[in-house]
């Protein structure tokens, strides 16, 4: 059931994504697919290029990733996109109050 006032900003899942899931964990033996050699369980099917950035639902853009992974990946690319913050311009002198 949806409603009206739902806010949630986390796109619709696709047709079928319940099976693509399920192909992303079979492929990678449930096991996370992070390029350090993570050991962990996977249980989070990360899309390698996000959708943002032009990726795709498809099956060679997507990896299982560990929660912890994932969330790092994702923290990665949103400060990315936010892009630098005021603080990185501002002159780093002696605080005017100070001086």
């Amino acid at each position: 059931m949806s409603h009206n006032w739902d806010s949630s900003r986390r796109p619709k899942d696709p047709l079928g994504w319940s099976n693509t899931r399920q192909l992303v964990i079979q492929r990678a033996g449930g096991q996370c697919q992070d390029e350090s050699g993570c050991t962990h369980k996977g249980s989070d099917v990360d899309h390698i290029v996000n959708l943002a950035a032009g990726g795709s639902h498809d099956l060679n853009n997507l990896r299982l990733l560990c929660t912890w992974h994932h969330k790092r990946k994702t923290s990665e690319e949103a400060s990315k996109a936010r892009g630098p913050r005021l603080s990185e311009y501002r002159d780093k002198g002696i605080h005017p109050g100070l001086v």
